[in-house]
């Protein structure tokens, strides 16, 4: 195992502490959605994207009053470019939370009703809604499909009575692409 792949696994360990109101801890999350995606047989770069979408939680202080950190998803992926991952996963890391305010922007199916009480806080601290400009870039994104199939992995991704899941069961991914 790579140095590089030793350090993501100790912040999984590390992290396995409440995910800031939810009902689950940071590490659950993560590999409740990787593993949600795993089942849907999704590409590997959406599955090591879900599982990596709150890295960033792990690596700065809170800065939400108590909600976790605010540019996460910007966080996450520079760290993992870092430890070698493709820019696909890290672009998907990084727009996760994007995803959030372009779906509750476009009121897509009600989107910000079925959020979580903790997520629609979040949603105020990392930028509300989207101004027109912000839409429109991402609706040239060509990787929205990508996008918001992982913010959707990660709104699911919150059910205490899953799992238990291990970060043992992604090695073999994390290794073909670190």
């Amino acid at each position: 195992m790579s140095v590089n792949l030793k350090k993501l696994k100790e912040l999984y360990t590390e992290g396995n502490e409440e995910y800031y109101g939810e009902s689950v801890t940071k590490t659950q999350h993560m590999l409740q959605c990787a593993t949600m995606a795993k089942k849907n047989e999704e590409r590997d770069e959406i599955i090591l994207a879900c599982l990596l979408h709150d890295v960033g939680h792990f690596l700065e202080e809170d800065d939400m009053d108590g909600y976790g950190v605010k540019d996460n998803g910007k966080i996450g992926a520079k760290y993992l470019k870092e430890l070698g991952f493709n820019k696909n996963i890290c672009k998907l890391v990084e727009k996760h939370t994007d995803a959030k305010r372009y779906l509750v922007t476009k009121k897509l199916n009600n989107y910000y009703d079925k959020l979580s009480e903790v997520s629609k806080k979040t949603f105020e601290y990392q930028g509300g809604k989207m101004s027109s400009e912000e839409l429109k870039k991402m609706d040239r994104n060509n990787r929205l499909m990508d996008i918001i199939k992982v913010r959707q992995y990660g709104d699911r991704g919150n059910n205490p009575n899953k799992g238990p899941y291990k970060i043992e069961t992604f090695i073999p991914l994390l290794e073909k692409y670190i």
